[in-house]
């Protein structure tokens, strides 16, 4: 097993419970682009993002919902944190309310689509049983026939930790994989409903880690 270490991030749609409002992120605009290198067609989104509203009237750092995979709906304190701190890599694009309640519209703070600037990682194909399969190194779809995986082996050298805080991978997803670094700014600034889940190189099931317990930091972290 190799020693890459993610810390996958979300937002945490259970533990607060459903006071915590929840909504579902969009883009105003999707286009399609031809890709220059296997001249297929790949999705762009657009930068004018739309937070809809759900329920709930207890407002979080990181709001609870739906949307596009690859960006979490954050607070403007979440947003100052990661300038602060000089946290690297990652994007974030205003998101517009909608469908909000007046009474709740007047607390609620500046929304955003946080998401991940261009710093990609990559499975290890053979590893992960696709060793004889090919992907397209610009718009990460697969050149040769595509299949679900059994498993996601991460080739731990496409991470490079001293370039981005923030990372995703391709193909078969698009979620949010964040630093340590990142982690230990969420206990600093204390955000609220942040999901942080652990993995190894090996992608399978991730186990939270409890970023704002009393005692700090968990066993291993040093060392991780």
């Amino acid at each position: 097993m190799q020693s890459l270490k993610l810390y996958e991030l979300s937002s945490d749609t259970a533990g607060l419970g459903y006071p915590v409002i929840h909504g579902g992120l969009a883009f105003v605009s999707m286009d399609q682009k031809p890709c220059s290198t296997c001249h297929r067609n790949f999705d762009v989104l657009g930068e004018h993002a739309l937070w809809y509203y759900q329920e709930g009237r207890r407002i979080t750092d990181f709001v609870s919902g739906g949307g596009p995979i690859q960006f979490q709906c954050v607070t403007q304190r979440v947003i100052d944190g990661l300038t602060k701190h000089g946290i690297r890599g990652w994007k974030a694009y205003e998101a517009e309310p909608r469908d909000v309640p007046r009474l709740l519209k007047v607390r609620l703070p500046k929304l955003y689509a946080l998401g991940v600037d261009n710093h990609w990682g990559k499975p290890d194909l053979k590893a992960s049983g696709f060793g004889d399969s090919t992907f397209c190194p610009e718009c990460h779809k697969f050149t040769s026939k595509y299949r679900d995986p059994e498993r996601i082996v991460l080739d731990e050298s496409s991470f490079d930790w001293d370039k981005s805080d923030f990372f995703t991978y391709l193909p078969f997803g698009h979620g949010v994989f964040v630093s340590k670094r990142v982690i230990e700014v969420a206990r600093t600034e204390r955000w609220t409903n942040a999901m942080f889940r652990t993995h190894d190189a090996i992608y399978t099931g991730g186990r939270p880690i409890d970023y704002l317990a009393k005692d700090w930091p968990p066993p291993g972290w040093d060392e991780a």
